[in-house]
């Protein structure tokens, strides 16, 4: 049975009443991908080394954009994030346009406490909510040392969590769709080559999520 899960019912949630332009506005790098590009762009165009890092963002990308529903896309994503960061852990969250809350779409390799108790994410008091608050790729190497996660301390302890990362899910507009986490069992920072790949991908991501969530009604 695969770990990855995508979580319906709240998918529908913010699927229903999703408007792009109520979307938050992020500023984006010079570097922005441009949104229905057909051609994948080289690791050299997006600033990156050549690298086996680099062809599996490129390969991950090409095969996101083939994903013909939401379903499907979500799952490349839990496991895309979890290739490219190396992690044992990842979960997908969509912004809900009314309150700007992210709510669970997506996980990989978490319990019901964790599920339950990030269902709905509505302040910066998280790193998810860090992420998608400030808009930017946010790193805790050790949520033990980081005072402000104090609240979710046992429920990470339970779930074997030490380290994680969000990144934000935008299109190519700018706007915030959501944000992708990964979560490892050990303290420590990602690579400083994982975290620029990481960032390029959430805005691949980002674009194919809004592109899924414009076109259909239903997951």
């Amino acid at each position: 049975m695969s770990r990855s899960q995508n979580l319906l019912e709240p998918l529908r949630y913010v699927s229903a009443p999703y408007q792009a332009a109520a979307a938050r506005t992020l500023s984006l790098p010079d570097t922005a991908i441009e949104r229905g590009t057909e051609t994948l762009p080289e690791p050299a165009d997006l600033g990156l080394a050549p690298s086996a890092t680099a062809r599996r963002l490129r390969a991950a990308v090409a095969a996101l954009r083939e994903a013909p529903r939401m379903a499907s896309a979500l799952h490349h994503m839990l496991e895309d994030a979890m290739t490219l960061m190396s992690a044992e852990f990842a979960n997908v969250q969509i912004v809900d346009p009314r309150d700007g809350s992210l709510v669970l779409v997506a996980q990989s390799g978490f319990g019901p406490a964790f599920l339950e108790h990030f269902a709905v994410v509505r302040d910066h008091g998280s790193v998810c909510g860090q992420a998608a608050g400030q808009g930017t790729q946010t790193v805790v190497a050790d949520v033990r040392a980081e005072q402000l996660l104090e609240p979710h301390w046992e429920v990470f302890r339970l779930a074997g969590v030490r380290a994680v990362q969000s990144t934000p899910l935008v299109d190519g507009a700018g706007q915030l769709i959501g944000v992708v986490s990964t979560h490892s069992p050990w303290p420590g920072d990602p690579s400083e080559e994982d975290l620029p790949v990481m960032q390029l991908y959430g805005r691949f991501a980002g674009d194919t999520v809004a592109r899924l969530l414009d076109g259909a009604s239903a997951p």
